[in-house]
């Protein structure tokens, strides 16, 4: 879930990561463990648009890694 090489390399994975722990406490637990209310629309098509950019994100780096294990 990369782009940057050298020393801000683990800086980016470090990010990523709690970005998606954040993402998936914030968007979740409130959900599961709260009161049955319903988001806003705007809100909602906003944790979409979050959800989508963090799965984009594993999708590239699993066709890195497919690339790389297939060989040259």
């Amino acid at each position: 879930m990369t782009r940057s090489t050298g020393g801000s390399l683990e800086s980016e994975q470090n990010g990523m990561q709690f970005l998606f722990k954040g993402a998936m406490g914030a968007l979740r637990s409130p959900r599961m463990h709260g009161p049955d209310e319903k988001d806003a629309r705007d809100e909602a098509e906003e944790m979409l648009v979050i959800a989508s950019f963090l799965m984009r994100r594993l999708d590239i780096e699993d066709d890195k890694r497919k690339a790389a294990a297939s060989g040259p």
